[in-house]
């Protein structure tokens, strides 16, 4: 039957009380949805849909993208489901042009090498990522293997964000994706473009490497980042990174890099380690209670829990404090969590006044004057 392709602006809309669900189903052999296949930018709004059961697992441009691929046009996604597709590169989304989600769910899907969820580009064969902005959006469930053929990090159990790739997610949560491979980076996002992380959180998504004999690494079990990563007002919880043939090459549970990354207002917590990296990582006014496997550079105002690991050396800085006084990890908005501070928590009123944003993860206001180390600003009322 072949995939729907979108060649002219258009503007689908669904029943918000009962979706659609546009379906390929994967005996086909067939993507579901593909959009502007020449590249011509063409406009389209997909809204209150299901995209699921596309299947596109050739090993070459076909293979991108199963449940819905974009090569060039302006693609909104509101409020929608893409789920239960399977691909070579890009399980749920492949984007080489700009692809908007507001509202959406991407889970459940899968990738015999990269991006299981979403891949901006495809960095095992060197094509570009467009650009991408996630907002109040979910990445749940999804997986990929990993089976990259560069030494370069290439994964992304939920998201690949290629080299050339813009993404930014805000407000949006990264949860239980996997990758498996005999070189695997990036549980939730690997990112070799630039990418932008506000007020969002990575749950529980884990990298894993099994016993083969040829096995190299596990990095990255949130994020593993080659390119430009900017963290802020965010939260990493319960992220894995194993390594069954080779322990000490797992590195980086919450997030590991060798390129460019800077995180501000982030509360790392109870992941199987903290923060790797081959080189520095400039962390600021974030609560670390992990170790870290490698060193960070400060700029002041971070408190660590979990002894001395990660080489924190501004006066403002506190380092191997017993107890960072959080409480349990909380919903906010419906789709993100964090780390709440208890009333006498020594992150309070902490952080470098210089490095505050006007609000924290949830949204709520620093305007005390004396802003709180990590992604939770403590306001009256608080239990």
């Amino acid at each position: 039957m072949g995939d729907l392709d979108l060649t002219d602006s258009a503007d689908v809309q669904g029943d918000p009380q009962a979706p659609p669900v546009i379906q390929a189903g994967f005996a086909s052999g067939d993507r579901v949805l593909h959009v502007d296949p020449v590249g011509a930018g063409i406009v389209v709004n997909l809204e209150h849909l299901v995209v699921a059961g596309g299947s596109a697992t050739a090993s070459s441009a076909a293979g991108r993208g199963a449940g819905i691929a974009n090569h060039g046009a302006v693609l909104t996604v509101v409020e929608s489901r893409i789920t239960a597709n399977h691909a070579r590169v890009g399980g749920g989304i492949y984007n080489a042009g700009t692809l908007v989600l507001v509202g959406s769910r991407i889970e459940g899907n899968l990738a015999d090498r990269n991006g299981g969820g979403l891949a901006n580009g495809d960095g095992d064969a060197d094509v570009p990522g467009g650009e991408v902005v996630a907002e109040q959006s979910t990445f749940a469930g999804n997986r990929a293997n990993g089976a990259g053929s560069s030494v370069a990090i290439v994964g992304g159990g939920g998201i690949l964000n290629a080299p050339g790739g813009q993404l930014t997610l805000d407000r949006t949560l990264v949860i239980e994706n996997q990758l498996f491979g005999w070189m695997a980076s990036g549980g939730g996002l690997a990112n070799q473009g630039e990418a932008s992380v506000i007020a969002s959180t990575f749950l529980a998504n884990r990298v894993n490497v099994g016993s083969l004999a040829w096995t190299f690494w596990a990095f990255g079990g949130g994020i593993a980042n080659e390119g430009a990563l900017a963290v802020e007002n965010s939260t990493f919880s319960s992220n894995l990174v194993s390594n069954v043939q080779i322990p000490e090459q797992a590195r980086g549970g919450a997030l590991h890099n060798t390129g460019t990354a800077t995180l501000r207002h982030v509360t790392v917590e109870a992941n199987s380690s903290g923060l790797g990296a081959l080189t520095p990582i400039d962390v600021g006014n974030s609560l670390l209670a992990d170790p870290c496997s490698e060193g960070v550079t400060s700029s002041g105002g971070n408190l660590e829990s979990a002894g001395h690991t990660c080489g924190l050396d501004e006066p403002s800085d506190r380092s191997d404090v017993a107890d960072a006084g959080l409480g349990p990890l909380t919903s906010y908005d419906g789709v993100t969590a964090a780390y709440p501070l208890l009333s006498g928590s020594p992150a309070i009123d902490m952080a470098t006044a210089s490095l505050c944003p006007a609000a924290d993860q949830r949204g709520q206001a620093r305007d005390d004057g004396h802003c709180d180390t990590g992604a939770f600003e403590r306001r009256p009322g608080d239990p």
